[in-house]
């Protein structure tokens, strides 16, 4: 779906994504954002990060812990800080920068900024099939309730009327595409 969408389109996308993103988080009280870091054909967050810097809020990205099958979120103050790491998706990878003072709890997290494959209009999302971003959620959700916001980002192209979905996924709070806002 998102791979056949031409790059100048994309790109248009993208920015109207980032916008839609920018003026949310202006309203929302979150200090700690955790953001993806776009890979491939995903929408990109690449500026919206930077962005996210400016507002000076706490941007957080994931670093897949391959071995517990979990993600850990880390504070970065610049995108320079990330290196090619999991299935080559930069993610914080430098010893000396990203110490035990880097790292957030999962529940310190207030909004995580959530990529996925498809998603559908009841605000379910299916990711690649490894369950991380579920397996990160589903805790921080339960005790926090809607205390934790959780927003996927995606393509117009993206969303499907219904797809599958388990006990194990994790509905999203609210779908930024370049169209509408699913809430």
């Amino acid at each position: 779906m998102r791979d056949s969408i031409p790059i100048d389109e994309k790109t248009q996308k993208d920015k109207i994504i980032r916008e839609n993103l920018l003026a949310l988080m202006n309203r929302l009280t979150a200090r700690n954002v955790l953001v993806y870091v776009s890979f491939r054909s995903e929408v990109d967050t690449r500026q919206m990060i930077e962005d996210l810097l400016r507002l000076d809020l706490n941007v957080l990205v994931p670093k897949v812990i391959v071995e517990t099958g979990m993600i850990r979120s880390y504070l970065i103050k610049d995108l320079n800080e990330l290196s090619k790491g999991f299935y080559g998706i930069l993610e914080p990878l430098d010893a000396k920068i990203f110490t035990c003072k880097r790292y957030v709890k999962g529940m310190d997290v207030d909004v995580c900024i959530t990529p996925g494959v498809v998603f559908d209009e009841q605000k379910n999302r299916l990711g690649y099939g490894k369950g991380y971003y579920d397996r990160f959620l589903k805790p921080i959700k339960t005790q926090k309730g809607d205390g934790f916001f959780i927003i996927g980002l995606a393509y117009e192209e993206q969303v499907l009327q219904a797809i599958p979905y388990t006990d194990n996924d994790v509905k999203m709070d609210m779908i930024i595409t370049d169209k509408r806002v699913i809430v």
